[in-house]
């Protein structure tokens, strides 16, 4: 009898033991596709990353910037032309006082969608959805227009020209720029534009000296400020 017992105990603890270690394979396969899913999503950032890479060094450099009103000059492209996808509606609690958002359970400054009955009580207010656009102008948070950057690109591309810092270019081919990130070998006759700089300044002290200077240009001007773009080559 206690033989039997034994016996019986036994394969109770081989049955646990195996339920144990199956647990365990689950635990470490549930763990294994959890890394599989964060190394798949970062492996996608890092291609994503290549590829920006990839697409700017086989874009050909830029030989002319201007800043225009209306259309871009023949053989020019806009520098900025490309669809923003919008956004959704939201709630904007950031006004609202804290005692009342306390009052009402609001735990957010700016809430996802349209505000709630509790929201709208404790002061948040509505954002309305924005449809998506096509963004070609640099202008600011005014509404009004701003100035349509245009672009003249060359056939050369870093891929093709670019050189390390030290290296020559051939003999046909004119070296551009000192430091390893900007020399280049090109056949145009000016070296290619390596910096474009947009800043905002008062039109009282240095909108005379911008416009008297061929390589920089108004973007915008509403009377107190205006944007200026500068651009230096790789010279």
């Amino acid at each position: 009898m206690v033989a039997k017992k034994s016996r019986k105990e036994l394969s109770n603890t081989k049955k646990l033991i195996f339920i144990g270690i199956l647990v365990l394979i689950l635990i470490q396969a549930i763990v294994g596709l959890v890394l599989v899913i964060q190394a798949y999503s970062s492996l996608n950032e890092s291609v994503e990353l290549l590829e920006d890479v990839k697409d700017n060094w086989e874009t050909g450099t830029i030989a002319e910037i201007t800043v225009t009103d209306d259309d871009c000059p023949s053989g020019y492209d806009m520098a900025y032309n490309y669809v923003w996808g919008g956004s959704g509606p939201g709630c904007w609690c950031r006004d609202a006082s804290t005692s009342d958002k306390n009052r009402y359970n609001v735990n957010c400054d700016l809430c996802q969608g349209s505000c709630s009955t509790n929201e709208t009580r404790a002061g948040c207010t509505d954002i309305d959805q924005t449809s998506s656009r096509r963004i070609s102008e640099w202008g600011d948070s005014t509404g009004n227009d701003g100035g349509v950057i245009c672009v003249k690109r060359t056939d050369e591309t870093f891929a093709k020209h670019g050189v390390f810092s030290g290296s020559s270019c051939p003999s046909d081919y004119t070296k551009c720029g000192e430091t390893a990130e900007e020399v280049f070998c090109t056949k145009e006759d000016e070296c290619p534009i390596a910096e474009v700089k947009i800043e905002r300044k008062s039109v009282a002290s240095n909108l005379a000296a911008c416009v008297a200077d061929n390589d920089c240009y108004v973007i915008r001007n509403d009377g107190t400020n205006f944007y200026r773009l500068t651009y230096r080559r790789s010279d």
